[in-house]
């Protein structure tokens, strides 16, 4: 196992197969629901043997987690607390994720609450709130956040669903406008 280990690390060949894995992964994934994709039809995409596959993987779902990993990176410079919500980072953040929008798509198609949780941590973080508070724990403030991620997630996944044919500034200036509303404000802080 020690020998696996040390040649993700430095054997270039090995990092090259993996993200060949990983381009096929993301390939198949942006246009078919993870429960459509096997570990088969990666291999094939990837021009890897399976049991190549399983070096680098365990199954699909490890693929999924791997590019949920490599999303968050995509993300992580626009997770900034309340300045996440400023008209120049919706744009930034909503450039990234067209420039990527295979990558993202493939995550939407992978229906995985994982995701959610794991931006729901780095966001909550973002505005000083502990990650680790429960549900039946969640405070207000914590509340209100999770509802700005979710709308934020939902306007994504809409967008990239819909091939992304709103402009970047006009999307941003909707999310802006939904989250400055009253009826939003009323409605999260029930």
């Amino acid at each position: 196992m020690l020998y696996f280990i040390c040649m993700r690390s430095f054997d270039r060949r090995f990092r090259k197969t993996e993200q060949e894995i990983i381009e096929g992964s993301i390939k198949l994934l942006s246009k078919n629901s993870v429960l459509d994709v096997s570990i088969f039809d990666i291999a094939k995409e990837a021009d890897v043997n399976r049991s190549t596959f399983y070096l680098h993987f365990k199954g699909v779902d490890d693929v999924v987690a791997a590019l949920e990993d490599e999303t968050i990176v995509h993300l992580a410079p626009f997770i900034k607390g309340p300045a996440s919500f400023e008209r120049d980072n919706l744009n930034a953040m909503f450039t990234a994720i067209k420039t990527n929008k295979l990558l993202f798509m493939s995550i939407v198609n992978s229906f995985s609450p994982r995701f959610e949780e794991k931006i729901s941590r780095s966001f909550l973080y973002s505005y000083g709130i502990s990650a680790s508070v429960g549900k039946e724990k969640a405070d207000l403030k914590s509340i209100k956040m999770m509802s700005l991620l979710g709308s934020l997630l939902l306007t994504s996944k809409t967008w990239i669903s819909d091939n992304c044919r709103m402009k970047v500034e006009t999307l941003s200036e909707e999310v802006l406008t939904l989250t400055a509303s009253s009826y939003y404000k009323h409605l999260i802080s029930r």
